[in-house]
């Protein structure tokens, strides 16, 4: 008698277990907690800082048709938020306006960090220009415009994001 009311309660323990792991692949949820407000649930946002020591969250670009889009169709981004674009390697990465809802500005960055360029204020009519550096750069950050202005962040200034390890370039 025992037994089968242990059999009974670890059936629809299962049945239940089972749903709750379909519903959260159904929903494409795939974590079974959530996490308290101040920690982001997402891996790829980043805390970037300059060395003027001003805060910017990042949320991180890797994949070719991610770094194509960026921001384009984003209505509106907090104040001290971005995006950070990292490139496979260095080159001329230029960045255009198409489909942008609101101006932004735009920070070429080296591999070692350092800025190297900045286009302040770059409006959404712009299109179709495109954006380029002076030199080759690995990463890009977008940020709301004026960010850079009103935060006093120059060429030659330092942007450090823990957490990202820069792959260096393999040599042939």
């Amino acid at each position: 008698m025992v037994r089968k009311k242990w059999y009974r309660f670890f059936v629809v323990l299962l049945i239940l277990a089972s749903g709750l792991v379909g519903y959260r692949w159904y929903t494409g949820t795939n974590y079974f907690f959530t996490l308290p407000p101040q920690i982001s649930s997402d891996p790829a946002m980043l805390n970037a800082t300059f060395n003027t020591k001003v805060p910017l969250r990042v949320k991180v670009l890797t994949r070719s048709e991610d770094l194509r889009k960026g921001l384009s169709g984003t209505v509106s981004l907090a104040p001290t938020e971005g995006m950070l674009f990292i490139f496979p390697e260095d080159g001329y990465h230029g960045i255009w306006m198409k489909d942008m809802l609101f101006p932004i500005d735009i920070m070429w960055v080296d591999a070692d960090g350092i800025i190297v360029s900045i286009e302040e204020n770059a409006l959404p009519d712009s299109f179709p220009k495109t954006f380029e550096p002076p030199r080759p750069v690995r990463f890009v950050i977008e940020t709301n415009s004026y960010f850079a202005t009103s935060f006093n962040i120059r060429v030659g200034d330092r942007v450090e994001v823990p957490g990202y390890v820069p792959v260096p370039k393999l040599q042939n």
